[in-house]
C-alpha cells in the first residue's frame, strides 16, 4: 500500500520509525530541534522506507505538500480562530 505519514514536532523519530513498522511507504518529519532530526535521521537509517526529515519551525513550511484541518480541537476556546 501507499501510506505516507507526515509528522509535525517528529522528535527523534520513533513514532516514525514505528509507523514504518506498520507499513508506511514514506515519511515525512519536521521538528524544530536540529540535534532531535539528527537523533531521527540516526534511528531511521537502518529503517527500509524511504524518509525526509527537515529542521525548521511549520510556519516557515520547507516544501512539504500537507492539507490541515480541524487540528483547533487542541487548543483553548480562547485561542481558536472564529474568522
Amino acid at each position: 500500500m501507499n501510506k505516507k505519514v507526515l509528522e509535525i514536532g517528529c522528535g527523534s523519530g520513533h513514532s516514525l520509525k514505528y509507523m514504518a513498522s506498520r507499513g508506511a511507504s514514506e515519511l515525512w518529519g519536521i521538528d524544530l530541534s536540529d540535534t532531535q532530526i539528527k537523533t531521527a535521521r540516526n534511528l531511521l537509517s537502518d529503517c527500509n522506507t524511504k524518509f525526509n526529515l527537515f529542521q525548521g519551525a511549520m510556519e516557515k513550511n520547507p516544501g512539504i505538500p500537507f492539507f490541515a484541518s480541524g487540528k483547533y480541537h487542541f487548543y483553548g476556546k480562547t485561542n481558536r480562530t472564529t474568522s
